[in-house]
């Protein structure tokens, strides 16, 4: 016997519809509050960077590093999942007419949709307006007669580290390392940032399984804050493998600003006494060296250095070049496309062009002609070319 008084079903469910659009309401509202006050740096820096953020960093990333695969990835997955059987669901209730039906299952996805948001606006989209990042950098001159010296003493690191690895027949590095066992060196190397602008805990870098869709989108890595997990593309070239991580792993820091995550990883594999970690911040920095000599000492010295390059450099070069450019398509212009827009949401007003911002430095004609009758040029170095001048100075290699 059917007990159930349709009256009262229908008061039911009009009272949870109400109380789903009231809660969806208040995570708009806090949504908007949270875009509002972000721009406050103060608030940005110690009441989440400092605080909710990494307070919630240090709990979360201590479960999922716990597992070897990405959470952020079953979180693709379960989201496409989600999607596929909600549009299934809007059709058939489209076809049968049940309106009400259609509403509440809207706004169900709605809500997780908000719901996630504001999750990624607490843990992420806040330290986009945090303060500038913390390092130690060479605030000195160079005189011009000092350029070759700094590079000859990183060229010959780096021409001794390309011939050190073992290679296959195709000239490709073979890693003395699993993914996991590198994940775990890489985070031994952050311990040697000891500010406490950064989370001090540190979490794995894991492989993405179905990294295809990385590369075919040319993303590299990808950190994802309500997870707290750095991730990275295991395809993509072993020799790029170190100085991805460290970048991932540096926004899981909270350094969410592209340029200054680059900037960290640069120190972090730089300064490394690990050989593959230190040759992929080669691979990834080293143009800033020459581009120092060519301006501080001249056109004809730039060529001469380029020419005591080894070339297995070339070769690794060409091999990242040639992995990533055969994965060149529409859905790459895509994914920089939203990147772009992405960035520039958060404050970032040179959008997907930040990426460069530590590698920028800027030329001044002094006026002066030198014995050579050529042009003195001032340099006013890149933050990753200050980097180079304090490891250099600082011998700390």
């Amino acid at each position: 016997m059917d007990t159930s008084n349709p009256m009262t079903d229908n008061v039911l469910k009009k009272t949870k519809f109400k109380a789903r659009l009231i809660a969806l309401s208040i995570m708009l509202a806090l949504i908007l509050i949270l875009s509002l006050i972000k721009r406050i740096e103060w608030v940005a820096e110690y009441v989440f960077a400092r605080g909710i953020s990494r307070a919630y960093a240090y709990v979360i990333g201590n479960v999922t590093s716990i597992l070897p695969i990405s959470v952020f990835e079953i979180f693709i997955y379960a989201a496409i999942i989600t999607g596929i059987v909600f549009i299934v669901l809007i059709i058939k209730n489209l076809i049968k007419k049940r309106w009400i039906k259609l509403a509440s299952s809207s706004l169900t996805v709605t809500i997780i949709v908000i719901s996630v948001l504001l999750l990624y606006t607490v843990t992420a989209s806040m330290n986009y307006y945090r303060a500038p990042v913390v390092l130690d950098m060479y605030d000195g001159g160079v005189d011009s007669d000092d350029y070759l010296s700094i590079g000859e003493y990183f060229l010959n690191d780096f021409n001794n580290l390309a011939a050190s690895f073992e290679r296959d027949e195709d000239n490709n590095i073979i890693s003395p390392y699993t993914d996991r066992e590198l994940a775990k060196i890489m985070r031994e190397e952050f311990a040697r940032l000891e500010s406490s602008y950064y989370n001090s805990y540190v979490p794995l870098a894991k492989p993405i399984l179905l990294s295809k869709f990385l590369s075919v989108n040319s993303l590299m890595g990808i950190s994802f804050a309500p997870t707290a997990e750095p991730n990275i593309n295991k395809d993509m070239p072993v020799c790029q493998k170190p100085f991805t991580m460290a970048h991932e792993i540096a926004h899981s820091l909270g350094v969410m600003r592209e340029n200054e995550a680059n900037l960290i990883a640069s120190y972090i594999t730089l300064t490394s006494k690990n050989d593959l970690i230190r040759y992929s911040g080669y691979l990834d920095t080293f143009y800033q060296i020459p581009s120092m000599i060519y301006w501080g000492v001249g056109s004809d010295a730039y060529s001469s250095f380029y020419e005591e390059f080894s070339p297995l450099i070339g070769i690794d070069r060409g091999i990242c070049t040639e992995f990533w450019g055969s994965y060149s398509s529409f859905m790459n212009k895509i994914s920089s496309f939203f990147n772009d827009i992405y960035l520039k949401l958060q404050g970032v007003d040179e959008g997907t062009g930040s990426y460069s911002g530590s590698y920028n430095y800027d030329i001044i004609d002094t006026g002066e002609i030198n014995d050579e009758g050529q042009p003195v040029f001032e340099i006013v170095f890149s933050d990753v070319q200050k980097l180079y001048l304090l490891i250099y100075f600082d011998n700390l290699i």
